[in-house]
């Protein structure tokens, strides 16, 4: 294993570690709104400076993950990364978005950009680079530690989830398995970052509704 990959499995770890800290912390200071917020800008924060650690973060970089492939082949294997989004648009967007303020769908809206980029570049878009030909780590190790940094939120006093913590930290996992396998394929993150985008706008109009943003 190379320095880079050792580098990168670790500050997935101290990254995953960090989160349980910033979302312990930072409600009970701020109280769960603002804390979760909170919370959240600093982990993107963490995973952009982790990634720059890792990687030089630099326009051939981004430009390689982000290619566009129109060939037939990658279209059918981009379209399975948005499997989730419909499930997620039924069971947490529809019920829930006539509900939701103009102020909270903005914020919703700003987050759901913020994190679909930032997790995907570090979760799917570092591994890539660095484990290209290593599909256990790509399949298993991140889907694995994604699915784990989820459980932080699982914690957060005064917040609840639609659907418990399967839902929030399997359903994570799953994601994540299936997102991590759709970039080995295409060799890129365009789709699962779109995807990711969508499903956090339709399960954040749920979260910030039910839990009153």
């Amino acid at each position: 294993m190379t320095i880079p990959q050792k580098k990168l499995i670790l500050n997935s770890i101290l990254l995953v570690g960090i989160t349980f800290g910033l979302f312990f912390l930072f409600p009970l200071i701020l109280g769960p709104k603002w804390g979760y917020i909170t919370g959240s800008i600093l982990y993107w924060i963490a995973a952009l400076l982790f990634s720059m650690r890792t990687n030089s973060i630099n326009s051939r970089i981004v430009r390689q993950l982000f290619l566009f492939l129109s060939d037939r082949s990658s279209l059918v294997i981009s379209a399975i990364a948005f499997i989730p989004v419909f499930g997620v648009f039924f069971v947490s967007f529809l019920p829930n978005v006539r509900m939701l303020t103009t102020g909270a769908g903005l914020l919703v809206i700003l987050m759901s950009l913020c994190n679909g980029l930032v997790e995907e570049y570090f979760w799917r878009g570092m591994y890539l680079i660095q484990f290209r030909e290593s599909a256990v780590v790509s399949l298993i190790v991140s889907p694995l530690l994604f699915g784990t940094y989820h459980i932080s939120l699982w914690f957060i006093k005064g917040i609840t989830y639609q659907g418990g913590f399967m839902a929030l930290v399997g359903g994570a996992y799953l994601m994540g398995l299936i997102w991590a396998w759709v970039t080995r394929k295409t060799g890129t993150i365009t789709a699962v970052t779109v995807a990711h985008i969508f499903v956090n706008i339709f399960a954040f109009t749920g979260l910030f509704v039910q839990n009153g943003f």
